[in-house]
């Protein structure tokens, strides 16, 4: 068994797959906990849920805005601005 085996960063495609499958974790968090904005406010738990994959998708981006620069700075910043730094925020808060 092999426990240094890294996942691919991936390419584009893959990247741009995996967005919308954490935008889609993070609406199967709001269900669970009934889509109540002072739940999340008083539960850490549903906060880090929402957290988690927030960073994942800041980590998309990035990988997306360091491989093909031209492509990120064309579609995303118009749409979500400069996401650099999210995963920061997100992870260690700063």
């Amino acid at each position: 068994m092999v426990l240094n085996k890294r996942r691919s960063l991936g390419g584009l495609k893959e990247n741009l797959q995996w967005i919308p499958r954490y935008s889609d974790g993070i609406a199967n968090y709001l269900t669970y906990f009934n889509n109540d904005y002072e739940d999340f406010l008083e539960n850490e738990m549903f906060q880090d849920c929402c957290l988690a994959k927030i960073s994942q998708m800041a980590e998309c981006l990035n990988r997306i805005d360091k491989k093909y620069p031209s492509i990120y700075d064309g579609y995303f910043v118009p749409i979500v601005g400069e996401f650099h730094g999210m995963r920061d925020v997100t992870i260690h808060r700063y």
